[in-house]
């Protein structure tokens, strides 16, 4: 058994409300709470026990789980993230790099091949109707 001082106050911290819960072991707060006298110069800490209790968890709870669990699944949500951050950065810079030499011949052949196979897939049900709805019929 080890003798620990009373801890101090922690100022904007209260007690809990409607229970035998202190906010720290401040021993006249405790005394108030246990309704009874007690000796407020220093209260005891449990070094160690004998005979030792058959299970060493706090309250009886067990001990944490080291697996893995859900980390596999945010590895694959994060990995997968930074796959289509770098293919928008990929589409972001062919883009500038149309944009800039737009003037040059060969880039303007390829804009053009890049337009005639646009133009030569067939058009969708939703291009359809936008064509008839412009059209006014």
């Amino acid at each position: 058994m080890r003798l620990q001082q009373s801890e101090p106050r922690i100022p904007g911290r209260t007690d809990p409300a409607d229970t035998d819960q202190v906010q720290s072991v401040t021993l006249p707060d405790v005394a108030d709470k246990a309704g009874h006298p007690i000796w407020t110069g220093a209260y005891g800490q449990l070094d160690s026990e004998t005979p030792a209790p058959p299970e060493r968890a706090p309250l009886g709870w067990d001990r944490p789980s080291a697996d893995t669990g859900l980390h596999l699944s945010y590895f694959i949500q994060w990995f997968l993230f930074a796959v289509g951050g770098f293919g928008f950065l990929a589409y972001v810079m062919v883009q500038e790099y149309r944009n800039l030499n737009q003037d040059d011949p060969e880039e303007r052949e390829r804009a053009l091949d890049r337009q005639r196979r646009k133009d030569a897939k067939p058009k969708s049900d939703a291009e359809i109707e936008d064509e008839l709805l412009t059209s006014g019929r």
